[in-house]
């Protein structure tokens, strides 16, 4: 259940979601994705309901838990990936988003083959076929190494340039506090605290987002301090 939440994303504005397990962050994703309808509430894109196609059409959703066909190659992934999306960018558009999260050396490699990291960043790719104008990302960094998360700034801040709006999950304080503009701390489906991180710990009076975080989740759930 999702009662208390209340959030709007701008064109071009990275918003970043905390929270521990089951507070409603991959939830809050899915209704975003039009995957799933709200009981009450609503939930637009572009001033439509998100379960219709119409809106979902420039949107790039990359889930938690995903699975890509093992048989297929990774050039063959994304191509099935274009065509869901209605693009008809073809091969350019491929080795562009290849290129973007360094698989284009593993273009005709087949996905069985690759390294849960590798997966991962076809993950990413395949989130922004298509062009989107608003994409949603579900721990994009669970798999990566180092260099994948390096990647992964790199790319957020291409999104960020080119005015994509970004709604993404993680359990990483530090990254999406260094690549979010705005962060919301979500508990029990509900917004703790919501805003740009300098302004939220000025408020709050605490030093670091760490000792925020850990302070609003201890109050959320009642435990002596």
């Amino acid at each position: 259940m999702l009662p208390g939440i209340d959030l709007v994303v701008a064109p071009g504005e990275q918003v970043g979601l905390l929270g521990p397990n089951g507070a409603g962050k991959s939830t809050l994703l899915r209704l975003a994705a039009g995957l799933a309808g709200p009981d009450a509430g609503v939930v637009e894109l572009h001033g439509r309901a998100a379960t219709d196609p119409s809106a979902r059409i420039g949107v790039g959703y990359l889930a938690e838990l995903f699975r890509f066909p093992s048989w297929q190659t990774v050039d063959e992934t994304l191509r099935l990936h274009q065509r869901l999306a209605g693009s008809a960018s073809g091969v350019p558009e491929r080795m562009e988003l290849l290129a973007l999260v360094g698989l284009a050396e593993r273009r005709d490699a087949r996905v069985g083959t690759l390294s849960k990291g590798q997966q991962q960043r076809l993950g990413l790719a395949q989130a922004l076929v298509g062009e989107p104008t608003l994409v949603l990302l579900d721990e994009p960094t669970s798999a990566l190494d180092p260099v994948g998360v390096r990647m992964v700034r790199r790319l957020l801040t291409t999104l960020r340039e080119r005015g994509v709006a970004v709604l993404l999950s993680s359990h990483q304080l530090h990254e999406v506090e260094r690549g979010c503009d705005r962060i919301a701390l979500l508990r029990d489906g509900r917004v703790l605290h919501e805003g740009p991180v300098p302004e939220l710990l000025r408020r709050s009076g605490h030093a670091d987002l760490e000792s925020l975080y850990v302070a609003a989740m201890r109050d959320a759930s009642g435990a002596p301090g």
